[in-house]
């Protein structure tokens, strides 16, 4: 293993570290190494600097959001993307950010666009459908939360937020069963 592979390794265990000791972001952002985030949702091989490079960003960006520096967070974000535009995950976490604003569109845009080069992101549409509720767009979310079960059914978190929706709407039994 060379010195970049350990790098990226270091990076990643950091990453995993930062996001548990803040619980700040969904399990996408750190059930993976730094270089899979970035490859995962990429159609194209690059150069290990640019990976550097976008790693760095990403990481930096994630740092900055745990602390609610959310405006930091998107810089960086910004960067990773001009980067490397075909990757999902920092369009994912730029949306993260700007939800922290309280700017839903900016989040719905940043999410459609992570869907887009990547149609399987669970937590792209988990989160556009949370984004979509506090707009008071039920329908709509509900219809994310229900797209991000039929690609994960095992992931809870979908569930429990399609309940918290039912509730919106007055639809009790239906936000029990979710709760089940």
């Amino acid at each position: 293993m060379n010195k970049h592979h350990k790098n990226l390794i270091q990076k990643g265990i950091l990453i995993i570290g930062v996001a548990i000791a803040f619980n700040g972001l969904p399990k996408s952002v750190y059930a993976q190494s730094p270089k899979i985030l970035i490859a995962q949702n990429s159609g194209s091989d690059f150069l290990d600097q640019e990976i550097d490079k976008e790693s760095d960003l990403l990481f930096q960006g994630v740092e900055k959001f745990n602390q609610h520096d959310y405006r930091g967070a998107i810089t960086d974000f910004n960067q990773a993307i001009q980067l490397n535009p075909n990757n999902a995950q920092p369009y994912y976490n730029r949306g993260l950010a700007r939800s922290g604003l309280g700017d839903h569109t900016g989040a719905i845009s940043d999410y459609n666009q992570a869907l887009r080069l990547n149609s399987k992101f669970t937590d792209a549409y988990s989160d556009r459908g949370w984004e979509y509720y506090k707009l008071g767009n039920y329908k709509q979310a509900i219809s994310d939360y229900n797209q991000s079960m039929e690609i994960d059914p095992k992931y809870g978190r979908s569930y429990y937020l399609r309940g918290i929706v039912y509730a919106a709407q007055g639809n009790y039994k239906q936000s029990k069963l979710m709760c089940i």
